[in-house]
């Protein structure tokens, strides 16, 4: 076999592996990408399962303390969105 011969069996031995690790590599990220996506649906349950339950809760006469908190971050991380928006709100007037 001549070096020419052998340099391309070589190249192809090497093109071989490395389009083999791009394969696993890509499979990998797929399958993180759907786990990814799972925790999003997941996520998405939750909040859904929060906004459906929250006026329940907070017509109970008694709120158990960690649920009475959450329930103050949430109207206050509320009255936060509402005055961002109002910001906005004021720039765009300007511009």
């Amino acid at each position: 076999m001549s070096k020419f011969e052998k340099f391309v069996n070589s190249l192809e031995n090497a093109c071989d592996k490395a389009a083999k690790k791009t394969a696993e590599v890509t499979d990998i990220a797929a399958t993180k990408i759907k786990l990814k996506a799972e925790e999003s649906r997941l996520c998405d349950r939750y909040e859904e399962l929060g906004r459906a339950s929250e006026g329940l809760i907070r017509g109970m006469d008694e709120i158990p303390e960690q649920i009475a908190s959450a329930l103050d971050e949430i109207d206050k991380v509320m009255a936060r969105i509402k005055e961002l928006e109002g910001e906005i709100e004021q720039k765009k007037e300007k511009n």
